[in-house]
This record gives structure tokens, C-alpha cells and sequence, in this order.
């Protein structure tokens, strides 16, 4: 699985899991605990694999197995159990089944309840990755206040942990990521910015400490991606002139430099700033002290989209 051959994977996942289907999991809980994995690893194979609905049956299958296992007795009886109803909450609201969604994440949450987000570190990780997870699901329905909620407990939850480990480190990254967008959600509503004090700060600290977990890590993808766009749409709305340096730091970044489209959405971001400060100084051409401001902006985008074509030119080449 770990190569993406999800095929060769998900026919040695069904093997496993029919060779302890065979066997007295009901009254042994090791087997039920090992039979749950196989079927979570399954899920796992057919999502990847671009069945998400399939791996749905799966996590459901697993989440029945673990009815027979003494939570008391293990703590990873209970975190088995709650990734896998975080799995379901997640991959149910990809599909838009937000019911199913709502009562996985709902059931997520009454474990977390019931048997700590801190008790140890790996449940510390799930705590954030159940927060992160709902606040991404939240946010696809235009629940911006609530996905703020849960993305700023993702953070709390993790602020212990040492981020050495790249698995720590990635969540982090992707709480920040949650983070910055439903800041920038913030914008679309309606005296929104208005409802979270200091949110401007709150993003720019986000994105800074997101920004030193990937220089450390060589973190790629969507997952950066959007810390990218969600943190150039708060700077270029609310400190513009921290926009060309914001975007050319992340975009010398190793793991970005080759991410062409990501390059060109960043440079019609500063462009279009640019064009915003232009038409600033049109509505008050005699007001100096403005004009002055203004024009120190727009050289400094015109820097930074100097920056930016010299990297897309040395990127592709000749």
C-alpha cells in the first residue's frame, strides 16, 4: 500500500482479514483487534484506490468488530475505534453524505469524551486530526465559525507534542492549513473579520509556524498548497505589503519550486494586488502621503512578480 499499489494490497488485506474471520474474534479480543486492522487497512486501500465508497463498508465492518472490545483495558482498543469513525466522518462528507458525517464525527467526539484527548501522545494526534478533519467538513458547508472552533483546538491539542517526528509534524501543518482557510473564509461573511479578535495575527503566526515545519520537513502537496493560497488571500486583503515577501518565502521553498500552477495563481495574487493599489492611488491622486504609500506597495509587488518569473523561468528552463 505504501507504494500505491492498491490492487497487489487490498487482495493480501482480504486474505488477512479472512483468515481471522475464521477465527473466534468475538471471544478473543487480540483477534478482534487485529481483524479491525485489517479492515481499516482495507478502507484505507480502496480510498486511496478512488473507491470511497466502497472503503466506507469497510471502516463500518471494522467499527462492528470493535463492539466486542474492552475499551477499559487498552487504550488502543479506544484509538483504533476513533480513527476509524474519524475516517468514516471524513470520507462520508467527501461524498457529500453529511448525515453519515455528522454522526461518525458525533461519535468521534464521544470517545474523545469518554476517554480523554490527553491521555498519551497518540491520542493527542487523533484528537487533532478529528478536530482538523471536522473543521475541513464544516467548512465545505459554509460553517466558517465552527471549523474556526476545531481547527483552533487542532492547534491546542498538539501544542505539547514534540513536532520532530514527520507524523506530528504533517498534522500540525494541516490544523494551520484548516486554520488560515477558514480565516480567510472569514472575508465572505458578513462582518465576519469582526468576530474573531486579532485574527489577522492569528493567521500570520499560523502560516509562520506552518512554514518552518515544511522548510523542516520537505512537506508538499495540497496540504501546503492551500496554506499557500488561504495565507496570500489574508495578506493581500488585509497587509498587502507583506505579500510579495510572504509568497516568495514559501515559494523557495525546495518541495514548491516546481509547482508550476501553484507559481501562477501566486503571481496573478500579486498582480492583482498591484492593480488594487493602482486604483487606490486614482481615488486620491493629490493626497501625497498616500500616493507615496501606494507606489511603495506596488514596487515592492512588482519586485516580488520579478522574483517569481525569474523562478518559473529557471524552473521550465530554456
Amino acid at each position: 500500500m505504501e507504494g500505491g499499489q492498491w490492487d497487489a494490497a487490498l487482495k493480501k488485506f482480504e486474505a488477512a482479514i479472512a483468515l481471522r474471520e475464521s477465527m473466534d474474534w468475538r471471544n478473543d479480543p487480540l483477534v478482534a483487534w487485529g481483524l479491525a486492522a485489517g479492515l481499516l487497512n482495507r478502507g484505507d486501500a480502496l480510498y486511496f484506490s478512488g473507491e470511497t465508497g466502497e472503503s466506507l463498508g469497510s471502516l463500518d465492518r471494522a467499527i462492528e468488530v470493535m463492539a466486542v472490545l474492552p475499551l477499559a483495558e487498552n487504550p488502543a482498543y479506544v484509538d483504533r475505534l476513533l480513527l476509524a469513525w474519524i475516517n468514516r466522518g471524513t470520507r462520508a462528507g467527501e461524498l457529500g453524505r453529511n448525515d453519515l458525517a455528522a454522526a461518525s464525527f458525533d461519535a468521534a467526539e464521544s470517545l474523545l469524551e469518554t476517554w480523554g484527548r490527553e491521555t498519551h501522545e497518540a491520542r493527542r494526534l487523533l484528537a487533532a486530526m478529528f478536530h482538523s478533519n471536522r473543521a475541513r467538513w464544516d467548512l465545505t458547508r459554509g460553517e466558517t465559525i465552527l471549523a474556526l472552533g476545531d481547527a483552533r483546538l487542532a492547534i491546542e491539542v498538539l501544542a505539547p507534542v514534540a513536532m520532530a517526528p514527520p507524523e506530528v509534524a504533517r498534522i500540525a501543518v494541516m490544523a494551520r492549513g484548516v486554520l488560515c482557510r477558514a480565516l480567510a473564509a472569514l472575508l465572505e461573511v458578513r462582518g465576519g473579520t469582526g468576530l474573531s479578535e486579532d485574527w489577522i495575527a492569528e493567521a500570520t503566526d499560523a502560516t509562520e509556524d506552518a512554514l518552518a515545519l515544511v522548510k523542516r520537513h520537505g512537506f508538499s502537496g495540497e496540504l501546503v498548497s492551500d496554506l499557500v493560497r488561504y495565507g496570500a488571500l489574508i495578506y493581500r486583503t488585509c497587509q498587502p505589503r507583506f505579500l510579495g515577501e510572504f509568497v516568495c518565502e514559501w515559494l523557495s521553498i525546495e518541495a514548491l519550486r516546481d509547482d508550476e500552477a501553484l507559481r501562477r495563481e501566486m503571481l496573478d495574487s500579486l498582480r492583482f494586488a498591484r492593480a488594487q493599489a493602482e486604483a487606490r492611488v486614482l481615488g486620491a491622486p493629490h493626497d501625497d502621503e498616500h500616493v507615496a504609500r501606494q507606489t511603495t506597495l506596488v514596487r515592492g509587488l512588482m519586485a516580488a512578480e520579478a522574483r517569481l518569473k525569474a523562478g518559473n523561468e529557471k524552473a521550465t528552463g530554456p
